[in-house]
């Protein structure tokens, strides 16, 4: 992409009709199109090539609060990039503790993570260098004593004690390996024209301008640059190095895979994104999963006097600790309010939540909350309330409070950052 404004925009939610026609076969062919109740809406958050145009599908009611395309491309980084942080939270927890969480439909994820990787070392540590690492004799560097005493002889001082006025010494020296350096920047600007215009600043479409000029094809025959990778790995010790050998050929690997094929970076549930965000704003994770391990759960009673079914549990999406006695029940719905509103199943639930919170002991006081998006129209429902037959107000029954918040505002803080 050479103009960052050559993008076209579109919204998670769109019908079928409103989306621009080559986006829309793309989107049917993808499976981002959910086909309910016969209505054909888009069901896709992210960034997408499709045949050399460029589109990008933001959250819900995000697109109509993005005046200018500054404020949409600004937008677009924020969105992508907490979908990106998700991703790899997500990928990290199911490798790491053996979660299993469904992240199928993040689309390229190990694509994202991998340029998101490569960008930011090079950021920190610039081209690759070979470290080599000799041991010999002289008063520079760290002493390795048992290879001191083994090959230097010792003079002896008055009180047989040994001194050793010269010393093996470890060395580490620096050089530049020519062909795997060109792979480095080619791997480098690959990711750039990938990925890095969602990072830069401005219209800018690339990082590093300085890339501009790298060619596009692989410096040398992917079979041959892997075996070069792969002899220097036999060759390598320190860290850094070893993963950056190991990177290298993944994105050669995947370039393999991948040239020519249209590019997509998103997720089709984006309301699970906007779950976490919305969770972190308000809580910490070891906090709400400590209330939610202390929630009650239905048992089943047989008449044999045998009990089942401990499997079962309440989920509320956020458990707010306000004080030692109030409690916050929060349900993060990414829903636009002018098009859909909570069923009556997710307001019964929210108020059997904070029933059973309140009769277990782990608060007296408790509030349920809608986290909702931030819509355009002005009439929006701030609570929702039980009435009788008559039209009265249900007494003793809590109403349940309709929050609303900008995404990109939730984005930032998700993300720890104050700018757009």
């Amino acid at each position: 992409m050479n103009d960052i404004r050559s993008l076209s925009w579109v919204e998670d939610g769109m019908s079928f009709t409103e989306l621009p026609k080559k986006f829309a076969d793309e989107a049917y062919a993808n499976g981002w199109i959910e086909n309910s109740d016969n209505k054909k809406t888009l069901r896709f958050c992210g960034y997408a090539e499709v045949h050399g145009d460029h589109f990008f599908s933001l959250p819900k009611t995000t697109l109509a609060h993005a005046d200018s395309v500054e404020k949409k491309v600004a937008s677009a980084r924020l969105i992508f990039r907490s979908i990106a942080k998700y991703s790899s939270q997500k990928k990290n927890s199911q490798s790491t503790v053996g979660e299993q969480i469904d992240v199928s439909d993040i689309a390229s994820l190990s694509r994202i993570l991998l340029f998101q990787e490569i960008l930011d070392d090079w950021v920190r540590h610039g081209v690759y260098r070979w470290t080599q690492q000799q041991d010999k004799v002289g008063n520079r560097g760290k002493v390795i004593w048992s290879k001191t005493i083994a090959k230097v002889t010792p003079l002896i001082d008055k009180s047989n004690s040994p001194i050793y006025f010269q010393t093996v010494s470890r060395l580490k020296q620096q050089s530049q390996d020519v062909m795997i350096s060109k792979l480095h920047v080619w791997a480098v600007a690959k990711a750039d024209r990938q990925i890095g215009w969602l990072y830069a600043t401005g219209n800018k479409s690339i990082l590093f301008e300085d890339l501009t000029d790298t060619s596009t094809s692989i410096p040398v025959e992917a079979d041959y640059a892997i075996s070069v990778l792969k002899k220097r790995l036999n060759q390598t010790f320190d860290y850094r190095s070893i993963w950056l050998l190991k990177t290298l050929i993944r994105v050669i690997e995947f370039n393999r895979e991948f040239e020519g094929k249209d590019q997509v970076f998103g997720i089709k549930s984006f309301w699970s994104v906007w779950e976490q965000m919305c969770r972190l704003k308000f809580t910490t994770q070891v906090a709400h999963s400590t209330i939610l391990a202390m929630m009650p759960r239905p048992i089943h009673y047989y008449q044999s006097g045998e009990t089942g079914g401990t499997q079962s549990r309440q989920l509320p999406d956020i458990l707010e600790k306000i004080s030692p006695t109030e409690m916050h029940i929060k349900d993060a719905k990414y829903y636009d309010i002018s098009k859909n509103t909570p069923s009556l199943s997710d307001i019964v639930k929210q108020i059997f939540y904070a029933d059973s919170i309140r009769k277990a002991g782990l608060a007296n006081v408790t509030k349920s909350v809608f986290l909702l998006p931030l819509p355009v129209t002005a009439t929006r429902p701030v609570s929702i309330k039980f009435h009788d037959a008559q039209g009265n107000v249900l007494p003793n029954t809590d109403a349940i409070e309709c929050q609303y918040l900008s995404v990109i505002e939730v984005c930032k803080g998700y993300l720890h950052t104050s700018h757009v």
